[in-house]
């Protein structure tokens, strides 16, 4: 029985070791203040530079700007959140051992026995900074090809306008709104 559970347990840490999420586990004693047991993959590592036995606080992950005070409501409040609901989700800034700051997605889960103790935590955390940097890309892009389109757009309802008061102009103006339309499919291509 021994040596299945450590084939378990083995397979267990060998998938959390794998994973591209950061993951720390945390198991306590008989009260939420004393961890008996406290893990971290190694995604989690190279996310916030800190080794298993340097995470012992989640202080050491507050962001410079973040007062103490404000840091420390928010945790509180994913863990009640995890001890009513069992579960916390959301996203948080957090600082890095080397002093940068990250956007991670938090997905914070209680471990509780059958009476409903929460006896342990496993958060989840996932490096956002990749996914902010690709939408704030494409809001530039579409801002950017939105302002490219609106000039010949407004060009060629000018012309329209032109052609209803000038129709004796049709020939300049069809060559002009052709050389627009040739514009716009290029912006678009």
């Amino acid at each position: 029985r021994t040596a299945e559970l450590e084939q378990k347990s083995s397979q267990l840490e060998a998938i959390l070791e794998t994973i591209g999420e950061g993951v720390q586990g945390i198991l306590f004693d008989d009260s939420i203040q004393q961890r008996s047991y406290s893990f971290i993959n190694r995604a989690l590592h190279d996310l916030f530079g800190y080794d298993s036995s340097e995470m012992t606080s989640l202080d050491l992950l507050r962001p410079d700007d973040v007062s103490v005070e404000s840091f420390e409501t928010t945790t509180s409040h994913i863990y009640d959140s995890v001890l009513e609901n069992g579960l916390w989700q959301g996203e948080r800034r957090l600082k890095r051992k080397n002093g940068t700051v990250v956007d991670t997605g938090l997905v914070v889960s209680g471990l509780k026995t059958a009476e409903g103790r929460l006896t342990g935590i496993v958060s989840i955390f996932r490096d956002l900074s990749k996914q902010k940097a690709l939408d704030a890309q494409k809001e530039r892009f579409v801002g950017d090809a939105a302002h490219e389109l609106r000039n010949p757009i407004a060009a060629l309802k000018l012309r329209l306008h032109l052609l209803a008061l000038q129709p004796e102009r049709l020939e300049a103006n069809v060559s002009i709104l052709d050389r627009i339309t040739t514009q716009m499919e290029n912006l678009v291509e």
